[in-house]
This record gives structure tokens, sequence and C-alpha cells, in this order.
């Protein structure tokens, strides 16, 4: 890989097999994983901002196969075109011993779409400092829930999201709090399983609707602008169901913040996430 401040490569992307994105080796013995990306994982606009960030994780090849995903910053500069080829640039900014940092740019055309500075670092020895888990023995188990699903042109990738609401809350509820609580999955375990464990990370973090669409009646579109995950070390299988917690912690007029975590079946902690999204409409 490249030193700090170096591009390290440029790589074009092709649509193929039904928009599957398919991943050449670069610069790594490891096996590059194929990114499920087609017209139905679109969201508000654009391909899912969840999947996007899975993504670009996996562009961000790390200089050590020992390295593990710390944190990943995306800013979402314009919805990505699932029907458009793209360009990825790859950036190795730091190579360390014990941290490395990655940035990658999404370009289809000459047209930024997305950026990522994304952190690893070495898993290190011992036990855990501090790992609480929150005890979900208790909550219902996903298979005597009802799914929620949205409708499919509002939110067209939720037919491959599974979510298992735990509350009464959620959008068009006109609830009093922005709050979620939920069991959540991949539909595909093949998919889960080829994302793997920090990739589903993101797509699960970014499933679920804006918190303040439950403070409504009618939805309107409240599209990701910067989404930022800092993963545990807990990672569960990918297709497992995940629990999720989900709030909306500000709401301006114009702009809201929300936060969520995402937790093992046992509770432990898998990735804590915060978004910046814009209100539209109001």
């Amino acid at each position: 890989m490249g030193v700090a401040g170096v591009v390290g490569r440029r790589r074009d992307r092709c649509w193929r097999c039904r928009g599957v994105a398919a991943h050449a080796s670069a610069g790594t013995a490891r096996d590059r994983r194929v990114i499920p990306v087609d017209g139905s994982w679109r969201g508000f606009g654009g391909l899912h901002g969840g999947l996007v960030a899975a993504w670009l994780l996996e562009e961000a090849v790390p200089g050590r196969p020992a390295m593990r995903p710390a944190a990943l910053t995306v800013s979402f500069v314009r919805p990505v075109d699932p029907s458009v080829a793209v360009t990825f640039e790859v950036e190795a900014v730091h190579r360390g011993r014990t941290t490395e940092t990655t940035v990658v740019r999404l370009l289809q055309g000459d047209r930024l779409r997305a950026q990522a500075t994304e952190s690893r670092g070495t898993p290190g020895d011992g036990p855990e400092v501090w790992d609480p888990a929150v005890d979900v023995r208790g909550r219902p188990a996903p298979a005597g829930l009802v799914r929620f699903l949205p409708p499919p042109e509002v939110v067209e990738f939720a037919q491959h999201v599974d979510i298992r609401p735990l509350t009464a809350t959620v959008p068009g509820a006109e609830a009093d709090e922005p709050r979620y609580e939920a069991w959540v999955r991949i539909v595909d375990p093949d998919v889960a399983t080829t994302l793997g464990p920090a990739g589903t990370a993101a797509v699960l973090l970014d499933a679920m609707p804006p918190g303040v669409l439950a403070l409504w009646q009618r939805p309107r579109p409240v599209p990701t602008v910067e989404l930022t995950i800092h993963f545990a070390s807990s990672t569960p299988e990918p297709a497992a169901w995940h629990h999720v917690a989900h709030e909306t912690a500000w709401a301006g007029p114009s702009a809201c913040v929300d936060q969520t975590e995402l937790r093992s079946p046992a509770g432990r902690l898998v990735a804590v996430a915060r978004q910046t999204r814009r209100i539209v409409g109001t």
C-alpha cells in the first residue's frame, strides 16, 4: 500500500450479473467479497446508504490482514445510481503498526457521490476492559413478532431487511418519542455472509426508518448526509438476528441527528452509529 498522502489505486467498476458489482483482487491475498448492488437496494432516491457504507468499507483494503474496522465516516454527497458504473479512488493516508487510516471516494463519471474515511486497528490481547451486555432475554422472540415492511415505492431496499418491532412505535404512529426498538436481520443469509460482520453491521445500522417519522402522520424524505459508525469487538454471525435501538437525538426544522445501537443476540455491543439527516418538505 502507499504511504501517507499517496493515492493507492483507482479502479473502475461496472455493474455486472444483473447489477452486482464484482470485485477483483487488489494488492492483497485475502478474498474479495462480491457486494450485492442493484436497483432493489434503493433508498431515498439512490442506493441504500448502509449498503454504500459496506461497499466503501470493502474497498478500503487494509495494509495488513490483522487490522479490523474500528470506525467509518461516510459523507453522502449525491445519491448513488445503481444503474451507472462507478470508480473508486483509494488513498492510504496512514499505515502504522497498530492503526491504519484509508480514504475511499466513490465517483460516477466525474462526480463524487460518496467519500469515506475508515480507521482500522489491531485487536489486542486480553479481556475487554468494559463491555457490559444488555439483557435482551426478556424481549419477545422475533418469530412471534409481526414484520414491519415499509411501502417498496418509498424505500425499496426494505425488502432485503427483516425488521420485527418490539414496541408499537413505527413511522406514522404520531408517537410521543422518536424511538424504535426491534430485532433486525438481513433476509437472505447468503447476502449477510457475503457482507461479513462489519458490512452487515453497516447495513443494519441504517435499516431503521428515521426516528422523526414516528412523530408524524405522513412520511417525508429524511435522507442521510453523514453517517459515522464505531465498531466494537463483538462479531456475531452476520445472518443472525441483531437487537437494535434507534432514536432521534435532536431534530430541527431542516435537519436531525439519529443515533443507533446494534447488539448481538447475547446483548453484546456490535456497533454504534450517528447520522446527520436532512428533513425535506417542511
